[in-house]
């Protein structure tokens, strides 16, 4: 059976003679069946008659054509036959019979009064057949396009019927720029007949200087293959603007507010890409749509608008999952002509954005706490100049960048908590710039704002961690020590140390709020992290034996200092016999020429702290002389036997 890869074409003309319509049929055969020297006809046939009409090969290479009168309105076949010269040929009725058929097609339906061109596609007598409504049409970009009307099947975009099914279509004088542009031809049923090998499906005309040009499409319906040439007529090029046009699901106007074509929302064009950004955009959960729309002028004077959205005329989409704030970017890549776009969540809240010196500047993740108008953010500056702002959620993204410097608060003054001789105590640094706050301070700062004053604040606290020491879940203990007065945090109990004459440690309550300046306390707390917040000045307690750590940085306990530890599962102030270090923040205790003193004295109500105890406490049971050396075998004398003295006789 031979292969057969054919085109049947029917073109129903407007001549008309008595009731007949004239049809003329086009079609051209395959490889296959133009072997052998083979002739073609066109069968027709109906309920009551039948014909034969032969076919002759038209101007156009490798077409043939067949004509007729008649109003056959069931049924053609399209016969390959033998040619007279062939074996077994039968010259009845001219040889136009079914005893030299080589092949033919399936039954096609007749044409209508309207005008049709057949696709046929197969192998031997069997084949696939599909219909071409004409007239033809050119579909193109707006630039290129009859009118200006892209992507359009009407009266001016109509390709004229030059005979033998080639059709043209001449556009004058539209202004074009520098691009490639694609078109399509477009049949009467509205199918679009592009290039299969073009990613948009898209033939092209490549326009390599904008000006004025006379553009001719031409297309041959039988190779199925159109052309574009282009001639320049002058150098009047347009201009472009770009907007964006976008819709949420019940279709009404959404993130540009219904203004997408105001001047204002044009999109900036750099490097190729335009692109505009909607910002602090409340968005619901749900699916966006949305389109560019480029806009040609000459001059003032708007040629078109083509909305550009996916390659196939479908809108473009953004997907929001959770109902926030956003800043909304879209661009359009003009090389390409692809719409893209991003969203970003905005954070809430006042932020701290922060580095040190010419350091990048980084966002305070957390927002700021709200509390009495005032916002506040407690951070650790390991420099003497920490600079920040205040920034609010339209100027971050879910990132953390700082996405607009449009900052809500800057400052005025520096301050150098270092100089706190008492917090309150500010100096203001003049040259200071507009742009940065400085926190002279080399530890935590806790910064507090007031967007309603336009002030701000910033004080250093100290942590304290009070573990489980005491095996007693409901409470802990730790010294504690600053080189600032300071609040004693909720839920703690300050003690400082003195001496009597009972050969005791005497532990006292601190009754008021506060701990003054290098005064180091015993602590009582539930295990936990207490912040020690700056206070007012405070009166320095007298005669206090626990003491702030020595050095520079406040770090170092002496050889000789008691350190408050947990030994061999026993709580106790343990004797330092080599220099300690990384004691910052804590207390020792100097007993000095006090270092007989044997036990400590809580007072009364101090259930569990009584479970302290020193290292002389320990080993007092025992005999002792006045100098505190332990004597194994005493002689007649005065002794300290088990903390009391005792005369020996």
């Amino acid at each position: 059976m031979k292969k057969l890869i054919l085109m049947l074409l029917v073109l129903v003309g407007g001549v008309m003679q008595a009731s007949a319509t004239t049809y003329k049929v086009y079609f051209t055969p395959g490889n296959s069946w133009t072997d052998a020297s083979a002739t073609f006809a066109l069968y027709m046939y109906s309920s009551t008659s039948n014909k034969w009409v032969p076919f002759t090969e038209t101007s156009t290479s490798g077409s043939y054509s067949a004509e007729y009168e008649d109003t056959y309105d069931s049924h053609i076949i399209l016969v390959r036959l033998r040619p007279s010269t062939a074996d077994g040929y039968s010259s009845e009725n001219s040889g136009l019979n079914w005893t030299n058929k080589w092949n033919q097609t399936s039954d096609l339906a007749c044409p209508t009064s309207d005008v049709y061109y057949y696709n046929v596609t197969g192998s031997g007598d069997s084949y696939s057949v599909s219909t071409r409504k004409l007239p033809f049409y050119v579909g193109a970009e707006h630039d290129i396009a009859p009118s200006y009307k892209g992507w359009t099947a009407d009266a001016t975009t109509q390709m004229e019927d030059n005979g033998d099914l080639t059709f043209t279509k001449t556009v004058t004088g539209n202004l074009i720029g520098a691009d490639t542009y694609g078109f399509k031809i477009i049949d009467g049923d509205g199918n679009w007949l592009g290039d299969p090998n073009n990613y948009y499906n898209n033939y092209e005309l490549q326009i390599s200087q904008a000006g004025t040009y006379n553009i001719t499409y031409t297309y041959n319906a039988i190779t199925g293959v159109p052309t574009a040439t282009s001639t320049k007529t002058g150098d009047t090029a347009p201009s472009y603007t770009y907007n964006v046009w976008c819709q949420d699901a019940d279709g009404t106007d959404a993130i540009t507010d219904g203004e997408w074509y105001l001047d204002a929302n044009k999109m900036i064009m750099a490097d190729g890409v335009a692109s505009i950004t909607y910002e602090n955009k409340d968005l619901t959960v749900q699916t966006y749509s949305y389109k560019i729309v480029k806009r040609s002028f000459n001059g003032n004077n708007e040629l078109y608008s083509q909305w550009i959205g996916e390659p196939g005329g479908g809108n473009k989409t953004i997907e929001i999952s959770k109902a926030s704030k956003y800043n909304v970017t879209f661009n359009y890549t003009v090389s390409s002509k692809t719409p893209s776009s991003s969203v970003t969540e905005l954070l809430t809240g006042y932020y701290l954005v922060g580095g040190i010196g010419s350091a990048a500047w980084t966002v305070n993740t957390t927002p700021m706490t709200a509390a009495d108008g005032n916002y506040s953010k407690s951070f650790t500056s390991d420099d003497h100049e920490y600079s920040f702002v205040v920034t609010d959620n339209t100027n971050i993204n879910a990132n953390n960048e700082v996405i607009n410097w449009n900052i809500v608060y800057r400052p005025t003054e520096y301050k150098n908590i270092e100089s706190f001789q008492n917090y309150g105590a500010e100096t203001e640094k003049s040259g200071t710039t507009g742009n940065k706050w400085y926190i002279g301070y080399n530890g935590n700062v806790t910064f507090t704002f007031n967007p309603t004053a336009n002030t701000w604040t910033a004080a250093p606290y100290f942590t304290r961690t009070i573990v489980n020491n005491n095996d007693d879940e409901t409470e802990g203990y730790a010294t504690f020590s600053s080189d600032y007065n300071v609040t004693i945090p909720e839920g703690v109990t300050a003690f400082y140390a003195s001496a009597n004459d009972d050969n005791k440690v005497t532990m006292t309550k601190i009754t008021g709020t506060s701990i003054g300046k290098g005064d180091g306390v015993f602590l009582a707390a539930a295990p936990g992290t207490y912040n020690f917040t700056p206070a007012a000045a405070t009166n320095v307690i007298k005669g206090n034996l626990l003491k702030k750590p020595t050095g520079d940085d406040s770090n170092t306990v002496p050889v000789g200092g008691y350190v408050f530890a947990k030994q061999s599962g026993n709580l106790g102030f343990y004797k330092v016999t080599a220099e300690l270090t990384n004691q910052k923040g804590k207390a020792y205790l100097d007993l000095g020429s006090n270092a007989p003193m044997l036990s400590f004295d809580f007072g009364e109500g101090t259930t569990g702290i009584n479970v302290v105890r020193s290292q002389m406490e320990e080993a007092r049971e025992g005999i002792f002389d006045l100098q505190g050396r332990r004597v194994e075998n005493p002689t007649k004398g005065l002794y300290i036997v088990n903390g009391k003295k005792v005369f020996i006789k």
